[in-house]
């Protein structure tokens, strides 16, 4: 299936898994593809989020929400909020196991520093295999469907826009919460594409 990939699709996802390495995740999870469709300025899903309305100042509140994702392992807003409403702060619990296991050290601003107290970002990024979560290797899967959909031959990063989007979950609902549907997507895809 790789063999089909674009080599913006390439390389969205090595940027997924270098984010994923530099957060310290234990895997690449879906935000972390999304993170990596958004580091390409140039990908046609970057293009598709222009004419969908989507603002720079819209993609960085996105980048925000899902670095907190990240750092969430994945809990969502609206798991948080129902954790919330029985009385467990998610951010509080993770702010406090940060202090406990390793305390504040001169230089590093606590916003900069990732689950457990460690530094977010490595020193040499991309050192540590990252393997993909169970939900991002059906993402990827789901990214061929999608593109044979359209009857396009190769996978490109609006079929991986299209793959999260249809999947549900945190990422399709914190692209909603900035306007992002499966629908006006597609319809971007098809006015792009009129054989599509």
């Amino acid at each position: 299936m790789f063999e089909r990939f674009t080599q913006a699709s390439r390389e969205a996802v090595i940027a997924a898994q270098r984010f994923a390495s530099q957060t310290l995740s234990r895997e690449v999870r879906e935000e972390h593809l999304m993170l990596g469709l958004l580091d390409g300025d140039d990908a046609t899903s970057a293009l598709v989020l222009d004419e969908i309305g989507v603002t720079a100042q819209a993609r960085a509140a996105l980048v925000d929400d899902l670095m907190n994702l990240s750092r969430r392992a994945g809990i969502g807003t609206a798991d948080a909020e129902a954790l919330r409403d029985i009385g467990i702060d998610v951010d509080e619990v993770l702010g406090r196991m940060e202090e406990l296991t390793d305390p504040p050290t001169p230089g590093i601003h606590p916003a900069r520093r990732g689950p457990f107290g460690r530094r977010k970002m490595r020193k040499e990024p991309g050192r540590r295999h990252v393997p993909f979560s169970t939900g991002t290797k059906r993402t990827l899967e789901r990214t061929l469907r999608e593109a044979l959909d359209l009857r396009d031959n190769h996978i490109d990063t609006e079929h991986m826009l299209l793959a999260l989007l249809s999947r549900g979950g945190v990422v399709a609902e914190a692209l909603g919460e900035h306007g992002v549907t499966y629908v006006e997507v597609r319809r971007a895809i098809a006015t792009r594409n009129p054989s599509g």
